[in-house]
């Protein structure tokens, strides 16, 4: 966070700087941050996100100035005039869709890391920080409670020492061979590429699959969709009971956060709105079992069942 919070706070700083005046105190603060505010939003200066980060920026580096009251009642009033719109949650038939174009163009640790993110509800920085050690099979384990695949999060948004158990048995073997191969080249080291690579290679990917009729269907993603998406598609199997463990699944602080990311008729709407040649790559993917996304001769063995 602190690297979104620095350039924030100096686009801030730079703006009181153009007017030739300075901050000397939090009232001071307060008002020209209310101020830049106002101008970003009449003008364009900085985005909603941005006047944000610059807010939680300056009230974490000075904690003596917080609340700062009037630039949170501009961005409250902001909200109300353009209500964020979440990400796409993206459907089960696109993930899998794009883990295999992935995996086809030789980003096998990309197309994994996608399969584990909308699995567990993963942050891109969550999987990115993910190495071998933090893979831990307990499916040999006594007390069936804990049975299963652990994959442990060194460091998440709302805290240290977190850890979340895989779902899809399929998936739980695939990563546990990931883990093993990656082991022997390196026994400490990064399961997944950095958060740029796993960016741009999610990008590339989805710029294949589309039909050039994508914008018009509302069919934009990024990575947070694989969250958003996962967290829809689990309320969706398992209704309103399943929420509190939902929750506690996807780290979320606070109940609000966790219905934020559950659009599961949004979702629903998306699945239609797939070409069908995604959804034929998904369920001739889902025939061979995930465990084959990383086997060498995976695009032979795909082909005979499309």
């Amino acid at each position: 966070m602190h690297k979104r919070y620095i350039p924030a706070v100096r686009d801030f700083v730079a703006f009181v700087a153009d007017y030739g005046d300075s901050v000397d105190s939090a009232a001071e603060c307060e008002y020209w941050l209310a101020f830049y505010m106002h101008t970003s939003y009449v003008t364009g200066l900085a985005s909603k996100s941005r006047c944000n980060m610059a807010l939680y920026g300056i009230e974490f580096f000075m904690p003596e100035a917080r609340p700062l009251k009037l630039p949170r009642a501009c961005m409250r009033g902001w909200d109300k005039l353009v209500p964020p719109t979440p990400y796409a949650p993206m459907p089960l038939d696109l993930v899998h869709a794009v883990a295999v174009t992935c995996a086809l163009a030789g980003a096998v640790a990309v197309g994994i890391a996608i399969l584990l993110s909308f699995d567990c509800l993963l942050r891109i920085s969550e999987v990115a920080a993910l190495r071998v050690g933090d893979i831990v099979d307990h499916r040999a384990q006594a007390d069936p409670v804990g049975r299963g695949v652990a994959v442990y999060l060194r460091s998440t948004k709302t805290g240290r020492r977190q850890a979340v158990m895989i779902e899809d048995s399929a998936l739980a073997s695939l990563l546990v061979e990931w883990q093993s191969a990656v082991a022997r080249a390196d026994p400490a080291g990064p399961l997944f590429p950095s958060v740029a690579v796993l960016r741009d290679t999610l990008g590339r990917a989805l710029r294949a699959l589309d039909d050039g009729s994508w914008e018009t269907r509302g069919l934009r993603f990024v990575w947070h969709s694989l969250r958003h998406g996962g967290a829809s598609r689990a309320f969706l199997r398992g209704g309103a009971v399943v929420l509190p463990d939902l929750l506690v699944r996807g780290r979320w602080a606070v109940e609000a956060s966790g219905r934020h990311y559950i659009q599961s008729g949004r979702q629903l709407l998306l699945s239609l709105a797939l070409p069908a040649e995604i959804s034929t790559l998904a369920r001739g993917y889902r025939a061979l079992g995930l465990a084959s996304l990383a086997l060498l001769d995976f695009a032979a063995r795909l082909a005979a069942h499309m």
